[in-house]
């Protein structure tokens, strides 16, 4: 690959030659007291663009082998990227499928598709129980943790929610 890219420069670099050969009429050598006419066929501007074209390509091209050779690690990562992305859509999309016909069992039949009662994650008591057992009681959060078996922050929510909405 890089060889037709130095030929391509080396095409422009001729290219230039004869442009500027066409510019002043003739080629003659410095220490050499001639000069060879010389009649190029088209216009200067078509030789300037043919060797600046060529030229650009040429670089074009060498670069952009350098940039790819230097990056091959990067292009396996984008494709690893790729492939993860594709993966983390296919696994959302079950997920949402199983939601959906959980949904519709639970809405046909009161139970999932799996056969549990709800969706989401069972709660660990009744929020309703544990705030009435704690009031008749006098409880603390402690005694309310060790009578249901749940945990601190569990006993906080459950009490809370309540407190909330006697102040509503």
């Amino acid at each position: 690959m890089q060889q037709n890219d130095l030929l391509a420069i080396f095409i422009g670099l001729i290219g230039g030659f004869v442009l500027v050969a066409s510019l002043i009429g003739g080629i003659s050598a410095s220490p050499f007291p001639f000069f060879v006419s010389l009649h190029v066929q088209g216009t200067s501007r078509g030789w300037l663009s043919f060797h600046l074209g060529m030229l650009m390509n040429g670089m074009m091209a060498l670069v952009l082998e350098r940039t790819l050779n230097t990056r091959a690690v990067s292009r396996l990562k984008s494709a690893t990227i790729c492939w993860a992305d594709m993966e983390r859509q296919r696994i959302k999309e079950r997920c949402d499928a199983g939601r959906l016909a959980a949904q519709e069992a639970l809405a046909r039949t009161g139970m999932t598709h799996r056969g549990k009662t709800s969706l989401g994650r069972p709660k660990a008591a009744d929020p309703a129980v544990v705030r009435e057992w704690r009031r008749t009681h006098g409880a603390s959060i402690r005694e309310t943790m060790a009578h249901f078996g749940i945990s601190k922050n569990t006993v906080t929510r459950y009490c809370a929610t309540a407190a909330a909405r006697t102040k509503l």
